[in-house]
């Protein structure tokens, strides 16, 4: 795992992270493609809204935590990441 291919994915779980521990389900969800397929612990939705919508759903007081495993660089803008959550 490269080491500047893992600091690319801290800093947008950080600020995705931030947004989960505060409760800010439209924060969340903004770190999210227009067109992002998104799967929680439900069916799975597109865009945005959904992402919004799951997260809004969280019990207050939930906290996220996540461990990257695995990256990969497959183009010059492009960081694809494994991660337990």
């Amino acid at each position: 795992m490269s080491s500047s291919e893992a600091q690319i994915l801290r800093t947008v779980l950080d600020r995705w992270k931030s947004a989960v521990d505060a409760h800010e389900p439209e924060r969340v969800a903004s770190y999210f493609t227009s067109d992002a397929i998104f799967q929680g612990l439900h069916p799975y939705t597109v865009g945005r809204a959904g992402v919004a919508e799951y997260y809004a759903g969280q019990p207050l007081g939930l906290t996220a935590a996540y461990d990257i495993r695995e990256t990969r660089r497959l183009a010059d803008d492009v960081v694809l990441g494994y991660l337990a959550v």
